[in-house]
């Protein structure tokens, strides 16, 4: 071989190692596509020349037609068309069609439409290839969302159709074995799931049959015709199903009461007894029980009609309970046709027993003796079983204290209106309190409409005159910002401190709320509508309300404390800090001071024993309630500004201090429905009327390169961040570095999160200080924004069905973190796709959207 050739032979195999390099890189290989079969979902699902909606249009399809295409991007399919016998290569908008389900499963079912068709395409609009009769048996098999396929004969020929999934309804496929009572004096097997099908047999009232689950209307069942077996229906309207396992009663015959010889009231009364009578008998079915009868001497089985007798109570229970209707009488049995035995005036307090669903059962003195008597349960009213004691208001003129719960009955004592009372709940319709009368303490009852025991309002005066008062506060060196940079002026602490500027029904006129009561909300409603997902406060409403009661506080009050102090639950002190071999915990920050915020609060956590959220929560009521509440500052406004003693032992120097905190607990009131409010509202001598709101003083204008003071995005609520920085993180009024910061926050603090400036700066809330923090120290936690083209569908579940609420591009939404401060995901596969789900919240409800069209805010 010549230099030439060798040479030759080297360049073509370089040559060739290259192009084979090159096409091994662009060839795609059966792993990077995925073929798919779907249904056109727009009017004109149009095939794009390239993958843009402004591209060509090669071809479009009806609504409903069946397509086959390929994956090629995150918003588009490949598919090829043939257009003048030439096979192209177009593209589909993947918001266009809806994928089929990777496997079928066959299933049956019952036609539910009067005419339920078999379509051509996968669309209402498209032509019905069969129909068939509402009841009607049909079988197919999954295909899509809202679709079946279907196959029908048509000129002998096989047809494939579809059947829209609200037009049937799926027989189980796990059918249970059942036998039941023919209802019907004629009890039809008929030859479809309907009635207006042809009848196989029927049977008599009373008759005992054998059948299965088959769908919610209806039972399948087997019948012999003509020595052959055929499947038929029944109407669960027609049969009632005996019950499994049947319980052993006794109960009262409520009047003149049969056992007859089949479960049937057509059929022989085998024995009969008076209203009145202690029957025993089993369950049986929904509306019959079964009985053991003696007839010359020998037992019979019989059947006696459910609502023919009054179940006896499993467990009686002790009552008392107070005489309605005029007057109430005892019976020698539990029959209204029995003779009575004695009657009480209404109001008259009764002790009795529970008997059953109709009677109460009761001891009566008759002649010396004790007598067992029956009351009916009609003419008593049961009194609570445990009391709570409540502050009430009088509504009338006068309110009559009665010595019967009975408006019959002659007051005991009157009482003017708008009169405070201590009261105890009694009845559904009366309270009981104690009353002084003649000098003797006496037992007497209020009628419920005569109370107001929901929102309570009184007024305290006061000796001191409001200027007086505001002399006192300004030699306090009041503040008019939660840091104490700027001092207040004599007319911001005229409009702060004079409660006439405040309205009934606002936020603002919380400040007045009475911190001394526990409201009487119920645990559930706090675990469900504030403390869930609060962290380690989740489901804690049972400890809240526990030192509510001990300590004599607000739980409402407690728990907007403890929700600020740790960050929703989120903090070290309230996840739990290891202390001298211990887990300690601190709800309310008490003793976390700036300079050792976690050493100082873990030490006095181990002080007091606080070893759990519970303790925690309960320990820290007392030392809130022992140093504030119960030394007479009672409400926030009597912490700010202290009208008992003005200017000694006040809890803050910022003028808006007592108004700023009402802003936790309003939002919590507004999401409860069981609760009592008490307001007490201050009134000085000479106090003035309401005026204007005073502008607040300036801090300063910033210099010219600062970012602009306008909130532009304002972030979903419970937005929180954590700060990361060497020290103290500083709370600034505008957007700059130019002035003194308004507040610090330490290291590694929560911090609720209020929306940007467009630029660099967050905005945010700390400590009840308000401002401005540098994005670059600040770690968002939980915040998704939306990227989607056009909306994002949001689910109840992973993959789970949809609630009707889309996001749009940009959307901000807050995510739900597990303890550790993560994302909750989960994932799970939606139309053969896996997708990683993010927890949600949004409108007040959990929810999850695919987290491939959402981005993570930091």
């Amino acid at each position: 071989m010549n230099k030439f050739s060798r040479v030759s032979v080297t360049m073509c195999v370089a040559f060739l190692f290259t192009l084979l390099s090159t096409i091994m890189i662009v060839m795609p290989t059966a792993a990077d596509t995925e073929n798919y079969q779907g249904i056109a979902s727009k009017d004109k699902t149009n095939v794009y020349e390239d993958t843009s909606r402004n591209s060509s249009v090669l071809k479009d399809y009806e609504e409903g037609t069946i397509l086959k295409y390929e994956s090629h991007s995150s918003d588009w399919y490949k598919a090829t068309v043939i257009i003048n016998n030439n096979r192209v290569t177009g593209y589909i908008n993947k918001s266009d069609v809806e994928n089929a389900n990777a496997e079928s499963e066959s299933l049956e079912g019952v036609a539910l439409q009067s005419t339920t068709s078999v379509f051509s395409r996968a669309s209402t609009n498209s032509n019905a290839l069969k129909s068939y009769d509402k009841g009607t048996i049909l079988k197919y098999e999954t295909f899509s969302s809202d679709w079946y396929k279907a196959t029908v004969i048509l000129n002998n020929k096989a047809r494939t159709g579809y059947i829209h999934k609200s037009h049937v309804e799926n027989a189980t496929q796990e059918p249970s074995d059942y036998e039941g009572v023919a209802l019907k004096t004629s009890t039809k097997v008929f030859s479809e799931a309907s009635k207006e099908s042809r009848p196989l047999k029927s049977y008599d009232s009373g008759s005992v049959l054998k059948f299965q689950s088959y769908t919610s209307g209806w039972y399948k069942a087997t019948v012999i015709l003509n020595n052959k077996p055929r499947t038929g229906y029944i109407s669960k309207n027609d049969v009632d199903r005996l019950l499994k396992s049947p319980t052993k009663l006794e109960g009262v015959a409520k009047k003149r009461t049969s056992v007859f010889a089949q479960p049937n009231e057509s059929s022989n009364a085998l024995k009969s007894y008076s209203g009145g009578t202690i029957l025993k008998y089993e369950t049986y079915s929904n509306s019959w029980h079964k009985a053991i009868v003696y007839l010359n001497g020998k037992p019979r089985t019989g059947y006696l009609p459910v609502n023919a007798v009054d179940d006896l109570v499993s467990e009686p229970e002790s009552l008392r309970g107070i005489a309605v209707n005029g007057k109430t009488s005892t019976y020698e049995s539990p029959s209204l046709d029995s003779n009575k035995v004695k009657t009480y005036s209404e109001g008259t307090v009764l002790i009795y027993k529970s008997l059953s669903t109709n009677w109460n059962e009761a001891i009566n003195i008759v002649n010396g003796k004790s007598k067992k008597v029956y009351i009916h349960r009609d003419q008593v009213e049961n009194a609570f079983k445990e009391q709570k004691s409540l502050n009430g208001i009088s509504l009338k003129q006068p309110t009559n204290a009665y010595p019967r719960a009975s408006r019959n009955s002659k007051a005991l004592k009157t009482y003017d209106k708008g009169s405070a009372l201590r009261i105890k709940t009694f009845s559904e319709s009366w309270y009981e309190a104690d009353v002084i009368t003649g000098g003797k303490k006496r037992k007497a009852y209020f009628h419920h409409d005569d109370i107001n025991t929901d929102i309570l309002y009184q007024t305290t005066n006061y000796d001191i005159t409001f200027n007086n008062m505001v002399d006192i506060q300004m030699t306090r060196t009041p503040k008019a910002n939660g840091s104490g940079t700027i001092s207040a002026t004599r007319e911001q602490v005229e409009y702060y401190s004079n409660p006439s500027n405040f309205e009934r029904g606002t936020d603002e006129y919380l400040q007045f709320l009475v911190l001394s009561q526990p409201t009487g909300v119920n645990a559930n409603e706090l675990n469900q509508k504030i403390l869930a997902n609060k962290g380690t406060l989740d489901s804690t409403g049972s400890a809240f309300i526990q030192g509510a009661k001990d300590y004599g506080v607000n739980e409402l009050y407690l728990i907007a404390h403890a929700v600020h102090e740790t960050g929703n639950g989120t903090s070290k002190l309230a996840q739990g800090v290891e202390y001298k071999g211990k887990t300690v915990y601190n709800m309310y920050g008490i003793h976390a001071f700036d300079s050792c915020p976690l050493s100082c609060g873990s030490e006095k956590a181990y002080n007091e024993g606080w070893f759990t959220p519970q303790q925690a929560i309960i320990g820290g009521a007392k030392f809130i309630g022992q140093n504030w509440i119960h030394r007479g500052q009672d409400t926030l406004y009597k912490m700010r500004w202290n009208p008992d003693n003005p200017g000694v032992h006040q809890y803050a120097t910022h003028v808006r201090w007592a108004e700023l905190q009402t802003d936790l607990i309003a939002d919590y009131y507004k999401i409860l429905n069981d609760y009592v409010q008490i307001y007490d509202v201050p009134k000085y001598a000479s106090q003035p009327d309401g005026g204007s709101e005073p502008s607040q003083p300036s801090s300063g204008s910033g210099d010219s390169s600062s970012e602009s003071d306008t909130l532009q995005t304002e972030y979903p609520k419970n937005t929180f961040g954590v700060t990361n920085t060497d020290g103290n993180l500083n709370i600034r009024s505008e957007t700059n570095t130019t002035k003194d910061p308004i507040g610090k926050i330490p290291n590694g603090s929560n911090i609720s999160i209020i929306g940007d400036n467009g630029g660099s700066w967050l905005k945010i809330v700390y400590d009840g200080t308000e401002g401005w923090v540098h994005g670059n120290y600040v770690e968002i936690m939980n915040l998704l924004e939306v990227d989607v083209d056009p909306t994002l569908t949001v689910r109840n579940a992973p993959a789970g069905e949809k609630t009707g609420e889309k996001l749009s591009d940009g959307d901000l939404v807050v995510a739900e973190l597990d303890s550790d401060n993560n994302f909750i995901t989960e994932k799970a596969e939606l139309s053969g796709t896996e997708y990683t789900w993010y927890k949600i919240q949004y409108k007040n409800e959990t929810v999850w959207v695919a987290g491939e069209f959402v981005n993570i805010v930091k």
